[in-house]
């Protein structure tokens, strides 16, 4: 064979090598690109939407925050009576402070009894003699205990020796606590019940309410009852135990 021929072989060969590739479409189609075909390859196109672009969004404005409304006047308490108002005008007090004209501004009232705690009394219970007693408060200053006091009446504790009366247990253990460490051995701790010698039918009114009401009306509720010299203080604290000097009375 000559090269001629040869070389006419082999572009025949490559020819249909082209052919082959071009009809298996490893060159593309024509349809290749285009929109229908496109379509036909995604996965959903029937749901495919064309949105509008979202406008821009632009900083909003905020108004100013009112200023704070200001706080409510503050609440106080005030105490009428300084356990020396009749019973009977802290009832018509509280009536008048309860009453419908003063319900609606906000004041409050509360009557208090007088009512006395308890004492707690540290002494040497009462002893056979005169004697005795005396030689009791012997040995006392011999210690350095100078304010026990016999108890001479009549009664129950004739001839017992007060070593002090107290507000609170708390206080009166300490008290003996101490005693003993000077030396007392024999001296107790008694709860005694205190008499309240002037103080029936007497009670207490706690007025409260809003500070600027309170200080006006009280005033003149306290002049239209005429108790307007009666005591006025703020609602005391609770306050810690004090010692009460005076033992108690004989019954």
């Amino acid at each position: 064979m000559t090269l001629f021929w040869r070389i006419v072989l082999l572009l025949a060969i490559f020819g249909n090598l082209l052919f082959f590739a071009w009809s298996q479409g490893y060159f593309g189609r024509l349809e290749d690109g285009r929109e229908p075909l496109r379509i036909k390859h995604q996965l959903a196109p029937e749901k495919l939407r064309i949105l509008a672009a979202a406008p821009e969004s632009s900083a909003a404005s905020t108004a100013p925050a009112s200023a704070a409304a200001a706080p409510a006047d503050e609440a106080i308490c005030r105490l009428v009576g300084d356990n020396a108002l009749p019973a009977a005008d802290a009832q018509r007090l509280y009536e008048r402070v309860q009453g419908e004209a003063t319900v609606a501004t906000g004041l409050q009232a509360v009557v208090k009894p007088i009512e006395l705690p308890p004492r707690y009394w540290v002494h040497f219970p009462p002893l056979p003699s005169r004697e005795l007693v005396d030689r009791k408060l012997q040995e006392l200053r011999n210690l350095g205990i100078t304010d026990a006091m016999p108890m001479l009446g009549d009664g129950d504790d004739h001839f017992a020796i007060s070593l002090g009366m107290f507000s609170t247990p708390e206080a009166a253990e300490t008290h003996l606590a101490a005693m003993q460490r000077r030396g007392v051995r024999t001296a107790v701790i008694e709860k005694r019940a205190r008499t309240a010698a002037g103080t029936t039918g007497k009670a207490q009114v706690e007025v409260r309410g809003p500070q600027a009401l309170v200080l006006q009306r009280l005033p003149e509720l306290l002049n239209e009852l005429g108790l307007a010299r009666t005591h006025v203080a703020d609602c005391p604290e609770t306050s810690g135990p004090t010692k009460d000097p005076t033992p108690p009375a004989s019954p």
